[in-house]
């Protein structure tokens, strides 16, 4: 199982990824690891607006100026680009890594068949291989478990789970009956308070109940449960302040053994608006 310290937070940061230290404070080279996300291009009507969307090499130097370093240990694609074949793609990023200033690349929003199609042309072109990929995944939102899970298994690729708190509703700040707190993103966004549906906050109260009856919080539920996957290699979850970072890091720290999975696996089929698909 990873170290409770892999619970890795993210807050916005141009979408380059520090662990443990903010690159606007100037550090040359930030402590441990350093992880970046590069956009895809976006083309088409949009493609103004979206500027930043460049090639994975402009996006990449455009990543080492904010992250104040010469090179990052893991760089992965935001999304695919479903009009850029994955052979060229991954043959910018292969550039990258044989030029020494990307140690390993990964993917996020991946399906199986693209994770399989993305791995073949690497196997077959020579090029560096995707080592993890970065798919929404919680206790309320299970669609990894269809086939990227079993697909990361098989091929030794690291799972990063994003949304793990699914936008809050896992941190037990939304409860059934209470009025919404006040300055949340739920509060100010019509897309999350979407989420507050009466199967997700029923799921939310077992979820609830079942930590709290076992002298834990549902935040440490969360991120255990996710950690208690094999596959999860750490957990991106979101962080408005030095409190809440250290919770999150904090709530890796409880071992779920096979014999509670089955009994949370219970609780959650009771509600209809767990997502598995």
């Amino acid at each position: 199982m990873p170290d409770a310290a892999a619970a890795v937070t993210q807050k916005n940061c141009h979408h380059d990824l520090v662990h443990g230290e903010d690159h606007r404070r100037g550090r040359t080279r930030p402590p441990e690891h350093v992880a970046g996300v590069n956009h895809v291009r976006i083309t088409g009507p949009q493609s103004a607006k979206f500027r930043w969307h460049q090639h994975p090499k402009q996006a990449f130097a455009a990543s080492l100026q904010r992250l104040r370093t010469d090179y990052v240990d893991l760089y992965q694609l935001h999304l695919p680009d479903p009009d850029v074949p994955i052979a060229e793609t991954l043959g910018a990023l292969d550039d990258l890594v044989k030029s020494g200033k990307v140690r390993e690349i990964g993917c996020s929003n991946f399906s199986a068949e693209q994770l399989r199609e993305a791995q073949a042309t690497s196997a077959r072109l020579g090029y560096a291989r995707f080592v993890s990929v970065q798919n929404e995944y919680s206790l309320l939102h299970r669609e990894p478990e269809a086939e990227v899970l079993d697909e990361c298994e098989s091929e030794g690729i690291a799972f990063v789970p994003f949304f793990p708190l699914k936008s809050g509703l896992l941190t037990g700040k939304y409860r059934q009956g209470q009025p919404i707190p006040e300055d949340t993103r739920v509060a100010k966004f019509e897309r999350y308070r979407k989420l507050l549906t009466a199967e997700n906050l029923a799921a939310v109260e077992r979820l609830i109940e079942y930590a709290e009856s076992r002298g834990h919080t549902i935040l440490e539920l969360a991120i255990s449960w996710l950690l208690a996957h094999r596959v999860v290699a750490s957990v991106i979850a979101g962080a408005s302040s030095s409190v809440q970072v250290r919770a999150n890091a904090n709530a890796a720290g409880w071992p779920l053994g096979t014999a509670e999975l089955g009994e949370i696996d219970t609780l959650l089929k009771r509600d209809a608006g767990v997502s598995r698909d």
